[in-house]
């Protein structure tokens, strides 16, 4: 055995811990154990072990400090439909849990699925992807001590650890070419179910119709229709949701062909990104594709033109070169 990372094991920030960024603890030409010490922005860090055994190795007895969960997939499902499937296990369904303050989870959606926004009130929750990769979408809540926050989107793969702070809305989403399976731990001594925004399930069916109205700033037939949701299932269908939601990345050329310069400008653009370009200017557009991407992404980009005090014919905004030096100067062969 080889073991040591060069010291403790260092805190990330999170709210993501890469495969690849885990902390070597041991390992040899059997097998490796690594380590995760994730924080998630508030209330300290979390510290998880990971134990890699090639085929016909033996893991050695060994004296636990902390407690230990060991996850085997079955057949009982809480959740389970032609989208995915769900479960949770807390000490309601497994009495060796009852002294602890945590439960385990697994979600398996299938290819081009999504699991319905909802939030945990009272739990802290910590999750590895197993298989596949995805889009985990975090929404900021309204209250005061969130007046920071920033709401998210976490591309995730297999390996990586991510973590979502209690009371945070989310979504998860898989890619449409290949499931996206993830098991996660709910960190508190309160055994709450998730909160879910949409369907029959959902936490607003609860509230007064009176109170839903005025906080929606809606009359009773929109809020009818908001609330018309019956389905009861919290895993749906949702092709390329995930794809959308990343939305590309790409990068930006231009040259303003009114100024004497004439020098090529490039700026690298992401999802979320607001650039504006001046009249006179030529540009174009390429498509980045990140090397850990299974397959390429589109680059989707919305164009808002201001009314112009120029009439175009045939409305013509885009493409409307005075000359074809206008369209190649500056640009390489």
């Amino acid at each position: 055995l080889r073991g040591g990372g060069g010291g403790p094991v260092p805190v990330s920030d999170g709210p993501t811990v890469r495969k690849d960024e885990r902390w070597p603890l041991v390992w040899s030409e059997f097998g490796e154990i690594s380590a995760v010490k994730i924080s998630d922005g508030k209330n300290g860090c979390y510290y998880l072990h990971f134990i890699t055994m090639n085929p016909g190795s033996l893991f050695l007895p060994v004296y636990l400090h902390s407690e230990m969960v060991l996850y085997v997939n079955s057949e009982g499902h809480d959740v389970e439909t032609c989208f995915g499937w769900s479960v949770i296990v807390t000490s309601k369904e497994l009495d060796v849990l009852k002294d602890t303050n945590f439960g385990v989870f697994v979600v398996n959606l299938a290819k081009g699925s999504m699991m319905a926004p909802h939030f945990s009130p009272n739990t802290i929750e910590i999750a590895i992807v197993l298989h596949g990769q995805g889009v985990i979408e975090v929404v900021c809540p309204g209250i005061a001590s969130e007046t920071g926050c920033k709401n998210s989107r976490l591309r995730v793969e297999e390996g990586d650890v991510f973590v979502v702070p209690r009371e945070h809305p989310m979504a998860q989403m898989s890619f449409n070419n290949d499931s996206f399976v993830f098991m996660g731990l709910m960190l508190n001594e309160k055994k709450e179910s998730p909160q879910y925004l949409a369907g029959k399930l959902s936490i607003l069916q609860r509230l007064d119709r009176k109170v839903l109205e005025k906080s929606f700033n809606v009359g009773n037939t929109t809020l009818d229709w908001i609330l018309s949701n019956e389905k009861e299932d919290i895993i749906y269908e949702c092709v390329s949701c995930a794809e959308e939601a990343q939305g590309g990345s790409g990068t930006l050329s231009w040259i303003n062909v009114e100024k004497d310069d004439d020098k090529l400008q490039q700026v690298v653009l992401k999802h979320g990104d607001i650039f504006r370009l001046s009249t006179q200017t030529v540009f174009y557009l390429q498509n980045n594709v990140e090397a850990y991407q299974y397959q390429p992404q589109n680059l989707q980009i919305y164009a808002i033109f201001p009314g112009s005090e120029v009439q175009l014919q045939n409305d013509l905004i885009v493409g409307a070169y005075t000359a074809v030096h206008d369209l190649v100067l500056g640009f390489d062969n």
